[in-house]
Formats: structure tokens, sequence, C-alpha cells
């Protein structure tokens, strides 16, 4: 595992990756476009249904914004979570931390975050990564629209055979059940139980008006710091005698990172994340209409972040300064506004377009500016419609939504899980037609893929016969799965176990073969064994191939290096 400080465009365009799943509350077409040139990946952008925009090239359905709502959504809260995990073929890099995918974020240096590479060689890496496609795994039931496309994501990302053990580095998110709060306290009775903290530092944004819970984070440790922007509301943490620091000059001057840092001997406990140190966003639970956030936890040296709360960023607020202190009309109390202006998303499935439009204005919707408003089809959601009214135009739609002229690319999810297997996410999507290892596409390819040079010669150039070519695809094939080195995803597993199933002759029965003894070496396959196992019985049952001969024979050949 390999921790890094650069930035974020950068550390996207390093990585070649296949899958990328970025979290936002808000996001701006901009930093999208960026996102667009620099990212290798399939796309997927998950935000705050209120926070979004209208997007008119998706390149092709490699990149795609999907609106999600927190689990019980209200007035006061939204989908907070700010995340991006990198899926390459043999690894994964993940970046949490307080930015959003907003030019605001990207303009000064005002955010924090973490950024991890995963090489899945220890157990560390594989236990972080099951913690985020667990926090994904949460929100399939909360996309507003497309609610198949993370599930399908999911399936490539996930491996079902991976151990799963503890380590002191945690992704936590809040559940139904568990606080932010709740998550950074069970790490400390689990990594610094009976150990006493000497001090606690937060740096938060946003505040509340009143705390609940203050008590029991002075149960940490009595000695708490905070660091707020200035003109924050400080009366919260004045009446339970915390010290209080503001900037001290630009450098911090409307920071928007969000920390809590445990001290002890040694060395302390830190989250970053997305979490406000706010009632919404630290303290209460999903079940309790919290703010959607995440975060990790880990230990560092305390050294690590002396930098960032030092003394020459920083000015602790004396008795005076804080008896005649003034807060300021924007006294960094959080809320968050729902959004007034429009957009809308295209989907096609079956040849039919449906556009949907968020409209919190109730503007009238029309094909043109002057024309006839268009009747509305309510949806589950306040404020969010739909109609299959619109036609497709060069992959686009266009409507106006009030006096707004709208154009929208038309997704299509059959396209974008496509666009994943193309991109090293399945074993078989590079070998169709004369390529193929399924032995029918293959004689179909093989009988209709004569190649005739007809300008010179009326001479036919036919295809290698049909056995030998069909033993070639296979060798390439099982060559491929033999050079890759990280895990297999479930979505692998389920593509091989309907390969192996298309057809019962003696070619399948030798891809089963060949899968199992390319697989026999590669660890974390048992499923993929197993399934390989078996189908070659089934096929050898239909053939009246003696099970006891076959099974010698396996055994011989799997250690023979043939």
């Amino acid at each position: 595992m390999k921790k890094n400080s650069k930035d974020f465009f950068q550390s996207i365009t390093e990585y070649p990756h296949n899958i990328g799943i970025y979290l936002t509350y808000t996001l701006d077409k901009e930093v999208i476009e960026k996102l667009s040139e620099v990212a290798s990946g399939m796309k997927l952008i998950l935000h705050d249904f209120k926070q979004g925009i209208s997007i008119d090239d998706n390149s092709n359905n490699t990149i795609v914004c999907v609106p999600i709502k927190p689990l019980k959504p209200n007035e006061k809260n939204c989908f907070h979570s700010k995340l991006a995990l990198l899926k390459s073929e043999n690894g994964a890099k993940f970046i949490v931390g307080s930015a959003n995918l907003s030019v605001d974020s990207f303009a000064t240096e005002k955010e924090i975050a973490i950024e991890m590479e995963l090489e899945f060689k220890t157990d560390t890496d594989v236990f972080i990564y099951n913690q985020i496609l667990n926090f994904f795994e949460q929100l399939k039931s909360q996309l507003f629209i497309q609610s198949a496309i993370l599930e399908q994501t999911i399936s490539k990302l996930r491996f079902k055979e991976l151990p799963i053990r503890q380590n002191d580095i945690h992704f936590v998110f809040n559940s139904k059940e568990k606080s932010i709060f709740d998550e950074y306290k069970n790490y400390l009775a689990r990594y610094r139980s009976g150990q006493t903290a000497k001090s606690i530092k937060v740096a938060t944004p946003f505040v509340s008006d009143k705390y609940s819970k203050i008590e029991e984070v002075k149960s940490i440790s009595i000695n708490i710091s905070i660091y707020l922007r200035t003109g924050a509301k400080i009366e919260p943490f004045q009446n339970h005698h915390c010290k209080i620091f503001q900037p001290l000059n630009k450098k911090r001057e409307g920071f928007h990172s969000k920390l809590m840092l445990t001290e002890f001997n040694s060395d302390a406990v830190l989250f970053i994340g997305s979490a406000n140190f706010t009632e919404q966003g630290f303290f209460k639970t999903l079940n309790e209409s919290a703010n959607q956030e995440c975060g990790i936890v880990l230990k560092v040296p305390i050294k690590e972040m002396q930098e960032w709360f030092g003394d020459n960023f920083w000015k602790q607020l004396s008795e005076i300064e804080v008896a005649e202190y003034k807060e300021a009309k924007d006294n960094s109390l959080e809320f968050f506004d729902s959004q007034n202006t429009h957009y809308a998303w295209a989907e096609k499935e079956n040849s039919i377009i449906t556009t949907y439009i968020f409209n919190p204005n109730n503007l009238p919707v029309r094909k043109t500016k002057n024309g006839n408003k268009i009747k509305l089809l309510n949806t589950d959601s306040e404020y969010l419609f739909k109609t299959n009214e619109f036609e497709e135009q060069k992959q686009t739609v266009n409507l106006f939504v009030g006096d707004e002229r709208i154009s929208v690319s038309v997704f299509e999810l059959s396209e974008f899980i496509s666009g994943l297997n193309e991109r090293g996410e399945s074993i078989f999507s590079s070998f169709k037609g004369i390529y193929s290892v399924n032995p029918r596409e293959l004689d179909q390819a093989i009988n209709n893929g004569k190649l005739s040079i007809s300008e010179t010669t009326t001479i036919k150039i036919s295809e290698p016969p049909k056995l030998e070519q069909y033993f070639y695809n296979v060798k390439s094939l099982t060559q491929n799965i033999k050079q890759k080195n990280g895990p297999f995803s479930v979505a692998i597993e389920e593509e091989i176990k309907k390969e192996i199933r298309k057809t019962d002759d003696g070619r399948t029965l030798y891809l089963s073969l060949q899968l199992l003894k390319a697989f026999s070496t590669k660890p974390n396959t048992e499923n993929i064994k197993q399934e390989c196992t078996k189908r070659i019985s089934e096929i050898a049952n239909k053939l009246s191939i003696d099970q006891k001969t076959l099974n010698t024979f396996i055994k011989g050949w799997l250690t023979s290096k043939i």
C-alpha cells in the first residue's frame, strides 16, 4: 500500500484503470470534462440528486452521472460523500477526503485527501477494498434512476473469494445504526483500548448550533482543540471549554478540510473524509436522517499532521477574544440549499428513450421554445419527472425547460457494460468471431468469413480448419489468463460459468480443461476451478468418457508442463 500527495487529476492520469467510480456532493461541467479527458477507464459518477447537471457529451457512453438521494431525504440532509475508486487489471487506487467534483474544490489549496494504492498482496489492501465495495452495496437502493448500473459495475469489482481480515486502516461510512463518530470510537476501542489520549484536534469548516454528544468526545480526551473558519459560530465549543483556533493567514482561510486527530504518546489516530464535525455529518446515523458520509481512519505518526495544524497557519483565540467574539453573518452553520436549477437525463433501453427532468420550479417542458407543453409523468421522487415523448437526434435529446434549451446525451447501459468488458473487465471480450472460444460462434465465423481478393483474382482464401483454429483460440485465451496477476471478479466467475455451458461437445470439454489448468495456480479462484471441474464431469458423462480414466488424466495433466 502506498500513500501519496499530489494533484487530483495528476493522480487519476498516472494510474491506468478500467473503471472509475466517483462520489461527490456537487459537480461542475468543467470538472466532468477534465475527468473525461484524463481518466482512462469507464467513469460512473454518483452525486446528490439536488446538485445535478445535464451532460451533453457522455463520450460514447464512457461517462455517466447518476443522481442519488440520502437514505431518508429531507430539507436538511444530502448525499455528501467524496471518494474516487479506480480499478486496474491488477489492483486499485482510492482517493478519499473533502473535495467535491467542483471547480471551487480545485481552485485553491483548501481541501485534504488521502490516496492509497491497493495491490491485493496484503490483508490490509483486501480489507479496505471490501469495505469500500460494502459501502457501494449500501447505496444501490438510493439511486434515483438507472438503478441497475451500480449493481452491474460492482459485479465487475467484487472479488467473492478474497479473505477479509481486520487491520488498522479502516474505510468508514455511516449506516442505519452507526454514525461516523460511532465508527471512530469503535476503532479507538479496538486499537487503543486501555491507552490514554493526550489531546484531540478537530478541523471543521462547518458547525452545528448545538451538540448532543460533545461529552462523549470529551470522554476520549478533555483536551480538545477546534479549528474553525474565521467568523464561525463558536458558542457550542466555548460552552464545553474547547480551545478555539482560526486561520492566521490565507493558507487556511476558507479551508474545506474535515479532520479529527486523537493524539497518544507515540502516535495518533486520524479521520479524513467528507463529514463535517456536525450533528448531520459526524454524529447522526442514517436512521436519524444524517448526511451520507464516508472517510478513512488510520494510525499516523504525530509529526505527519503537525504541519497542517502548525502555529504558522492558526491562531488560538484568547479568553478576551472569545469573550468579545462576534460571529460573521456567514457563521459556518451547516446547511444545504436545495438546488433551484433544473437538469435532465436521457436513457435508451430496447429502442425506447426515457427522458428524466429534475424540475424543482415546475417550469413548462417543451420540444421547442414556443411549442406545446409536454405532459410529464410523475416518479416516486419529488421534483423528478419523466417522459417518452422526446426523440433521439445524433445520440442527443434536445428540450426546453422554461426558456432554457438543454441538450442531453442519450445513455445506454448495454454500451456502458460493453465498455467495461472491452477495458479488461472480461476475459472473453477480445475473443470474438474467428477468434471465439464458443464453438458455434467460431463455426459461423469460419463459414461466413471467407476472404476474397476480388479486385485482382477470383481465388478464394479459406480460413483455417475449425478444430485447429479453436485450439489456437483457447491457447491464446489461457495465455492471457496466466499473464493476469490480480484477483478475478465475480463477473468473470459468472462469464466463465456461462461460457462453458454454451455447448456440450468435445471442444467445450477442451476449453474447460484448459481453463482448469490456467487457474490451477491462481490463488482465490476455488469457485472457478470447482465450476470447471463440474463441467468437465458433465460433458464426459454425455460423451461416455470413463470418469476414472478422465480423473487420472486430469491429475497428471495439471502437473505436466504441456
